[in-house]
Parts: structure tokens; sequence; C-alpha cells
């Protein structure tokens, strides 16, 4: 009883793996019911998304506010905000610290340009002492520069 089932197990297998075409087609098959899931589900986003054309559609903005602009009945409108006056000392000081700021940003991106110049410079010797060291040997590109007025930049 035993081999009986394992036979039929083993010639179960081997039917999976001599005809690779019922996993492809399985395959397909998950595949498509993915797909319908996924547009189903779009579907109905989308038409839950969707308005389908109400009245709301054909106001402007001030009929959706209410005939008033938006006044609401009984509601109290904001105070302005009453800014203190400022004497030409204190409204000098404000403008000499924004001044400040913008100098220091100007400072600050000055420095980090210097500073990557920098990282690449020591990157590039650092790269001229490993190809000494290893004897590996750099091409010197000419400066197209100066070539200028000489017929080598025309040869290959």
């Amino acid at each position: 009883m035993i081999n009986e089932q394992e036979k039929e197990e083993d010639n179960v297998n081997k039917n999976k793996m001599a005809s690779p075409r019922g996993s492809i087609e399985q395959l397909i098959c998950q595949l498509s019911c993915g797909v319908i899931c996924g547009i189903v589900c779009m579907m109905v986003t989308v038409t839950g998304q969707d308005d389908f054309g109400d009245d709301a559609m054909d106001m402007d903005m001030d009929a959706m506010m209410g005939g008033d602009g938006g006044k609401v009945p009984g509601a109290t409108t904001a105070k302005p905000v009453i800014m203190p006056q400022l004497t030409y000392i204190e409204q000098s000081t404000r403008a000499l610290q924004q001044l400040a700021i913008v100098i220091g940003v100007g400072f600050m991106v000055g420095f980090l340009f210097m500073m990557m110049v920098g990282l690449e410079k020591a990157w590039d010797n650092l790269e001229a002492k490993y190809n000494k060291a290893f004897g590996l040997i750099t091409v010197q590109v000419e400066d197209p520069a100066a070539l200028v007025g000489t017929f080598k930049r025309y040869k290959n």
C-alpha cells in the first residue's frame, strides 16, 4: 500500500517535471487573474471618485461659498494685527542682521566650493601616488587650447 502511494507520488512529480507547460499555464493563469483584479480595483476606485456631473459642477466659487461671499451670519471678523512702530535704529539693526545672514550664506557657499576644489586636488595627488606605487601608467591628454594653430589636433 505504501509502495503504491509512493509510486503515484513519483509519477505525479515526474509528470510535473516532464511537462513544464503545465507550470507555464498556471503562471499565465495567475498573472491574468492578478491583472483582472487590478483592473477591477482601479475601476471601482475611479468610479467612487467621480461625481457624475452633479449640480455643484455648474456653480462657481462664489455660489459655493454662499451668496454673500462666504460670510457666515453671526460670525465675528478677525481683528487686524497692529505692528509696533519701530525707530530708525531698530529698523537699521534688523536690516544689518538680514544683511549679515546674506553675507554669511555667501561665505558658506564660497567655503564649500573651496573645500570641494581642495578635495579634488587631494584626490588627484592620491591617485598619482597610487599609480606611481603600483607602476600604472596614466596617459596625459594634451590641453586642447595648446593645440590651437597646429595640425596635431586633426591627427588620429
